[in-house]
């Protein structure tokens, strides 16, 4: 009988989400030698739905690998992970205990038809080309509307210029006031020294 995988195990433990011994099946490795120590396994892992390449087997478990229990289309669970990112910006996810729940023989095949999953896959170039068109047409429509409107606006302001100058024609009539008030308030007292000498006569 063919185990169950964990359906988006894949993606819950590339976005560090929480999630208790998932079911995967390994579908490919690849042997990372290294100067300094034992060599390194980068597995490929599928959870029916996702597959991903970015898992890495911890050094205390190369045995499985020398013992041919770790192989392609083996069925595992992955008691315990950590995750770690790498000098070049990319997460891993490290598998430090697993145990295998069915050989390579025994499952025979893969398991589902999963899809390469990427973290990047949301990113697209299309957005470019519209985003060019319209800084295109926006100038010649601007250009002439302000034209045309700077012509009118030419037009219809001497015509109020000419309404402004008549103001200050009003207001000169309004200086011969004190002209009329100052002839008016000097003849009295002129007539009053004219009646006062009689009387004393």
């Amino acid at each position: 009988m063919t185990p169950t995988l964990t359906r988006g195990a894949a993606e819950a433990l590339f976005k560090r989400l929480p999630i208790n011994d998932p079911v995967l099946q390994l579908l490919d490795m690849k042997k990372l030698n290294s100067a300094s120590g034992p060599p390194r396994f980068r597995l490929k892992m599928s959870d029916g739905q996702h597959t991903f390449s970015s898992f890495l087997l911890a050094t205390q478990l190369n045995h499985l690998v020398e013992d041919n229990l770790l192989e392609p289309l083996c069925v595992c669970t992955l008691k315990k992970t950590t995750s770690s990112t790498l000098s070049d910006g990319r997460l891993v996810v490290v598998i430090v205990d697993m145990e295998i729940l069915q050989s390579a023989e025994e499952t025979g095949e893969k398991i589902g038809n999963p899809v390469a999953f990427s973290l990047d896959g949301s990113v697209s170039s299309t957005t470019s080309e519209p985003a060019s068109s319209p800084p295109t047409e926006a100038p010649g429509p601007s250009y002439r509307s302000d034209s045309g409107r700077g012509r009118d606006f030419t037009g219809k302001t001497p015509m109020k210029v000419e309404t402004v100058m008549a103001s200050p024609m009003k207001t000169r009539p309004l200086m011969a006031s004190p002209m009329k008030v100052s002839p008016m308030k000097a003849e009295p007292p002129m007539a009053s020294p004219m009646k006062g000498s009689p009387m004393k006569a």
